[in-house]
């Protein structure tokens, strides 16, 4: 059996670059196969939504970080999260109906 690992939820044009410096800064503390992170871990051709289901179980997963940026709460973002089909809707839930602990992470905000 594998080691649980940190699955990175987060949205390309709100929070890429952050995203990528924390990664890389855990990544230096602890076990770089702790995390999973969509640039780093899908394969060319992959499924994400199939990756999604397989990494985001109770089994492969100890704690989802929710990467927050600047623009989470625009008014874009929050039509996005409202669909169905938006996949860091689908990370965060999927997360919560698992009992996989979620931890919200503020990166360039001005709150």
């Amino acid at each position: 059996m594998t080691t649980p690992r940190v699955f990175f939820s987060y949205r390309r044009d709100d929070s890429l670059d952050a995203t990528g410096r924390l990664h890389d800064r855990l990544q230096l503390l602890f076990p770089p196969d702790l995390f999973f992170r969509d640039i780093d871990d899908l394969k060319g051709g992959e499924s994400f939504r199939a990756r999604l289901d397989r990494e985001l179980t109770a089994e492969s997963c100890a704690l989802v970080l929710a990467i927050i940026g600047p623009t989470w709460d625009s008014s874009d973002n929050m039509r996005r999260l409202k669909k169905t089909s938006d996949l860091v809707r689908r990370e965060l839930i999927a997360a919560m109906e698992r009992k996989i602990p979620v931890v919200p992470v503020l990166v360039d905000c001005n709150m």
